[in-house]
């Protein structure tokens, strides 16, 4: 089952979607570790059996902006961020419904 695992570059803890824990913090959104974000996506990806141009039209986004997502290049807006955790949300209730 995938996870979201949201740290706080500063502080190291874990934040709840998309709240900063931190004044120091100068991103918006959660601090999540690029190479944690890239493993997400790229598993997500490829469990819903989809090319990087699929996934980007399912999540409103560019085939070159889910390369640089994967390849460690940028993280997603938390627009984006949104998208995926309900597209992963979507998978896991589905899988729970076959149980």
């Amino acid at each position: 089952m995938l996870k979201f695992k949201m740290r706080c570059r500063v502080t190291g803890s874990l934040l709840q979607r998309f709240q900063c824990c931190c004044e120091t913090n100068v991103i918006v959104g959660p601090c999540m570790d690029r190479q944690d974000t890239s493993k997400m996506i790229r598993e997500l990806r490829t469990t819903l059996g989809l090319t990087q141009e699929q996934f980007a039209a399912k999540i409103g986004a560019t085939y070159s902006t889910i390369n640089r997502w994967e390849n460690n290049k940028g993280n997603p807006s938390p627009l984006a961020m949104l998208r995926i955790e309900k597209l992963q949300k979507k998978i896991e209730k589905t899988k729970g419904e076959i149980k």
